[in-house]
């Protein structure tokens, strides 16, 4: 890390806005971290077009996971076109859970700090890897020792719904998260990082845990593979389960006039004949698996449990909810009018 004058005056001269006795304190903060060093002083709170620019100069923590194909919400190919700027035109959007997440980020980690009796700071900078300039971390706050002088580890706020709490009480704790904060610590240095998260608006549950030094490097091997090789090519990823739903849910508008396109290339047939066999052999399976499932059933008689020497077997009822549409648009259209959201998806024919 750079020393403690230059850390003080890079942050000065890129957040005017921050007091000198806090931009003092940060630096002092900084110039302890190793391998790294400070890459940029971008705040989304102050200028987020900017911060969203710097960040696409390399991978940051909440992408490492995507990268490595362990996010079930984000795929390489969406980092990809991110990275590259297709996303340049548009505004940048937050959802409403991110966005109050972000909000509570201070007031959740000021709670931890008050319960458990620790020590922490949030510094909003972008640190940039000293050997790979890919690799960034925007990190939420780094842990402290008693005494305030040094940091000893990386603190990570996360916010969740109560669907999440058994999760969170019994664990395991999300791996991308895990993969974040330790990028994060492979980064900076870090032995070991703290992960918060409030639950549900109601429960406050932390985790600290050890930086995994074999996790880290494949992170950085997936990272150095994704930026070498798609990033600075401009090669894009193959797509992924993951890009299959975000597909679906696309709704980008299709020309329905434009003529068959004629893919003549071998990568192509490949792709449609792998497609079809699984397909043919998931419905071989599904059929397999309706007739193991009706021979359970029958097994039962009129019971509703039964225990075989490796399982049990329990039947259960649900209720499911069904609607007439074009009765309720015939006699109440007000209320179908107001009720009833129609969503565009796309799906793919093959034969």
């Amino acid at each position: 890390m750079q020393p403690t004058q230059e850390l003080y005056e890079l942050i000065l001269k890129g957040r005017p806005d921050v007091p000198t006795q806090t931009a003092s304190r940060w630096a002092r903060y900084l110039s302890q971290l190793k391998g790294c060093h400070l890459f940029s002083v971008a705040s989304p709170e102050k200028d987020q077009k900017e911060w969203l620019r710097e960040r696409r100069a390399g991978i940051g923590g909440s992408e490492v996971a995507a990268i490595m194909g362990e996010n079930h919400w984000s795929s390489p190919r969406q980092i990809w076109m991110s990275k590259i700027g297709m996303f340049d035109d548009k505004e940048p959007t937050q959802s409403e859970a991110a966005r109050w997440g972000n909000l509570l980020e201070t007031i959740v980690a000021t709670e931890w700090g008050i319960r458990e009796n620790r020590k922490w700071i949030h510094i909003p900078v972008i640190i940039q890897d000293d050997e790979r300039p890919w690799l960034l971390a925007n990190i939420d706050g780094f842990t402290l020792s008693d005494d305030e002088q040094l940091i000893t580890g990386i603190l990570e706020i996360k916010t969740t719904s109560a669907f999440n709490q058994q999760t969170w009480e019994e664990g395991p704790i999300p791996f991308h998260y895990q993969c974040q904060t330790n990028w994060y610590c492979g980064i900076t240095g870090q032995t070991c990082y703290t992960i918060v998260c409030l639950v549900g608006g109601q429960k406050l549950y932390h985790y600290d845990l050890p930086t995994d030094s074999a996790l880290f490097a494949r992170e950085v091997a997936a990272a150095d593979d994704f930026w070498l090789n798609y990033v600075e090519k401009h090669v894009e990823p193959e797509a992924n389960d993951v890009d299959k739903g975000l597909i679906k849910d696309s709704t980008d508008e299709h020309d329905v006039d434009l003529p068959a396109i004629i893919l003549t290339d071998e990568d192509s047939d490949r792709l449609v004949d792998t497609y079809c066999e699984l397909r043919s052999k998931i419905s071989e399976l599904n059929k397999i698996k309706d007739a193991l499932y009706a021979q359970v059933y029958l097994k039962l008689g009129n019971g509703t449990q039964a225990v075989t020497s490796g399982h049990t077997i329990v039947l259960s009822t649900s209720g499911r909810r069904n609607c007439n549409f074009e009765q309720l648009l015939e006699e109440f259209p007000d209320a179908y009018e107001k009720c009833v959201l129609t969503k565009v998806s796309t799906s793919l024919r093959i034969k």
